[in-house]
């Protein structure tokens, strides 16, 4: 009974499941994903539950039966395609003679994840929006998420919970295998990954395993107590950099309790009520930034504030300068349309005037002869 009464007060559960890396380097996270991402789950389910027959003999790794599925799935090649991750559910009730089912919910909560670990069942994870993913310290889950275009979808294996730091422990193939999973992401970032579908895999029950998974990257650290960078001045409502500009409110709090370099100069005041506070994210949202020369701190009512990814910024600035640059280039290589020669058309309006004078002058004697015509008319009727 004690055992039991343990495991319902559990706040932390993670599952026994396989781990699979869709990166060409699986042991470092590293090389090409080839939009793999469906088949490295696949594959993950596959050998958790023994289903297929890689699986069962023993003799082939994960990442094995993920190429096998990927060629499966595109003539041969072990590049694939962005695609919806239905396929799975179709193949495993087709190779797991009933055994396994998979179900899913539409747009889940933190205790439908919760149930569904509690039940003794891993889960598929479907996101239209993966860049927006952060690990439970806050950290970045990829070295390289900031080079990726927006919107991409993505789907991972839920594995478990964290009822306390409100942290999913994910198996994500974009990470290394086996040092980069499981993982603790933060379930706040799930919202803005646009988290859709919640996807579980019903089978018999897994073991429970009691540790945290891989290691994280340490969070970043925050004063205890307010720190005012050398040189800075603070009031206790305003920080005032050396170059006279103010930092005030959040951001003013934010850089008093993070390690802030004392030549991170603010570029000006802080830009408030800004209907997107992203260049590279039309997804940010409405909200507040200040620019500084190392870093771009940004506000908004969902996220407070945080540090704004810069190289995203400056690659969509990079490419709306490239875009007017060839729409001048256009431009220029255009005609010019032939100038207006006003004095010409006034010349020609002065003519016209002048042709006119006459025969505006015969207009009223036309008119009696007319009204005469008629005159006589009436009389030779009567």
């Amino acid at each position: 009974m004690g055992g039991e009464e343990d495991e319902e007060q559990m706040s932390r559960k993670v599952l026994q499941a396989a781990k699979c890396c869709q990166m060409s380097s699986p042991k470092t996270g590293s090389g090409s994903g080839g939009d793999r991402c469906t088949e490295a789950v696949a594959a993950m389910i596959d050998a958790t539950y023994k289903i297929g027959p890689w699986s069962k003999d023993g003799q082939h790794t994960v990442e094995q039966i993920m190429y096998q599925f990927t060629e499966m799935k595109n003539k041969g090649s072990d590049v694939s395609v962005p695609e919806n991750a239905s396929w799975i559910v179709q193949w495993v009730h087709d190779n797991s003679s009933g055994q396994i089912s998979i179900s899913d919910i539409v747009g889940p909560s933190f205790q439908d994840i919760v149930a569904c670990i509690d039940r003794g069942h891993i889960a598929i994870g479907g996101f239209n929006d993966y860049r927006e993913l952060r690990l439970a310290n806050g950290g970045l889950p990829w070295p390289w998420a900031l080079r990726e275009k927006q919107n991409l979808g993505h789907v991972l294996l839920i594995v478990g919970y964290d009822s306390d730091t409100r942290a999913v422990v994910v198996h994500d193939p974009l990470r290394a295998d086996p040092d980069g999973q499981p993982a603790d992401y933060a379930w706040a970032s799930f919202g803005t990954a646009k988290f859709h579908d919640l996807s579980e895999a019903r089978g018999s029950a897994l073991p429970i395993i009691q540790q945290s998974g891989a290691p994280q990257p340490p969070p970043t650290p925050v004063n205890q107590t307010p720190v005012v960078p050398s040189g800075w001045h603070d009031d206790g409502k305003t920080l005032l950099a050396p170059n006279g500009v103010p930092v005030i409110l959040g951001f003013r709090d934010w850089i008093l309790s993070h390690p802030w370099d004392a030549n991170d100069l603010p570029f000006g005041p802080e830009q408030q009520h800004l209907p997107n506070i992203e260049y590279g994210d039309p997804q940010a949202g409405a909200g507040s930034r200040q620019d500084f020369r190392m870093t771009s701190l940004g506000w908004t009512p969902s996220k407070n504030v945080y540090k704004i990814w810069v190289g995203r910024d400056l690659q969509a600035l990079e490419a709306r300068i490239g875009q007017l640059q060839n729409e001048l280039a256009k431009a220029a290589a255009t005609p010019a349309a032939p100038a207006v020669d006003l004095a010409g058309l006034k010349a020609d309006a002065a003519t016209i005037a002048a042709a006119l004078a006459p025969l505006e002058a015969q207009i009223p004697p036309l008119q009696a002869a007319e009204q005469a015509v008629q005159d006589l008319q009436k009389k030779l009727g009567s």
